[in-house]
């Protein structure tokens, strides 16, 4: 028996919701509770389970009652009894899922936030918004944790090919967000931006770029080149 409402799990009805008194009350499903705050108000469903990984006893939140009848309620609970047959906490499920949903535009703009207060000058921001911005406009929908080597070179090529030195910034500029994402759980394994071992075989090296250096100035001459 449920002691906090004195009837069976299975009896839990829609009206139970309604009406349940505060505590924590059994749905009638494995795992599925009903939360009622102290002054009756809050009603929200917790699903508690035993981690697979952890093997601790664990709880995460469903959602509020008012948005969540308690039918889609317990089927919900069925498909995290689902996981957790497969191996899967739900929890660890729900991160990664989180993480899937971001997107290099949301990446970019949290690494800026951290890095504005960084950049010596305006300028030096507002390149940086070019770069990670506008330059980078085909991946800006596209989920950060996976993007593919590939569409980094597709985005890049034709600024790459106008100008070798503003696209090498610019893509070290990308892979600075990558690191950020994959820093906090949003992405796994290599960076898809990164010169060494992937991009160097994508684009011409460094010394193809349009870079043009001064005459080399004899050292007896130094004297009156200084004067």
């Amino acid at each position: 028996m449920d002691a906090s409402q004195g009837k069976a799990p299975h009896q839990f009805t829609a009206r139970s919701v309604a009406t349940a008194g505060p505590g924590r009350h059994h749905a009638g499903v494995k795992g599925l509770y009903l939360y009622v705050g102290p002054e009756g108000r809050v009603r929200r469903w917790i699903f508690r389970y035993t981690s697979p990984s952890s093997r601790r006893v664990t709880e995460t939140g469903l959602g509020m009652t008012y948005a969540l009848p308690l039918a889609d309620a317990r089927k919900k609970a069925l498909e995290l009894e689902r996981l957790l047959a497969n191996g899967t906490d739900p929890l660890e499920h729900k991160r990664r899922q989180a993480a899937a949903a971001i997107t290099f535009a949301e990446a970019t703009e949290k690494w800026l936030a951290i890095r504005k207060a960084s950049w010596r000058s305006a300028s030096q921001l507002d390149s940086a918004h070019l770069l990670l911005r506008r330059y980078a406009e085909p991946l800006s929908n596209l989920p950060v944790s996976a993007i593919t080597p590939d569409q980094i070179q597709a985005a890049l090529a034709d600024l790459w090919d106008r100008g070798p030195a503003q696209g090498w910034t610019a893509l070290s500029r990308w892979e600075r967000v990558f690191d950020w994402a994959k820093a906090h759980g949003l992405r796994t394994g290599d960076s898809p931006a990164a010169w060494r071992g992937c991009m160097e075989y994508r684009f011409p090296g460094r010394r193809t770029m349009d870079v043009k250096h001064y005459a080399a100035l004899p050292y007896e001459k130094v004297p009156d080149f200084i004067q």
